[in-house]
């Protein structure tokens, strides 16, 4: 069970971080560019995620890596 946080931690702490520097850094213009009809954008023309959908992601997906 401990092991099995400890995964769940470490796949949680990777998932944020590979996003943010996915998202963030090296992709942001051209989910501008090509997705801008599908995403939500501000008005700053950023994107503007869903917080709570976000957060609901980045539990499953370590949940889903661990199980």
């Amino acid at each position: 069970m401990v092991e099995s946080l400890k995964l769940f931690g470490a796949g949680a702490i990777l998932t944020i971080l590979l996003d943010f520097i996915w998202l963030g850094l090296l992709m942001p213009a051209f989910y501008r560019r090509e997705l801008a009809s599908l995403a939500r954008l501000g008005s700053d023309g950023k994107m503007d995620p869903i917080w709570w959908a976000a957060g609901v992601v980045y539990v499953l997906i370590p949940v889903g890596i661990v199980a």
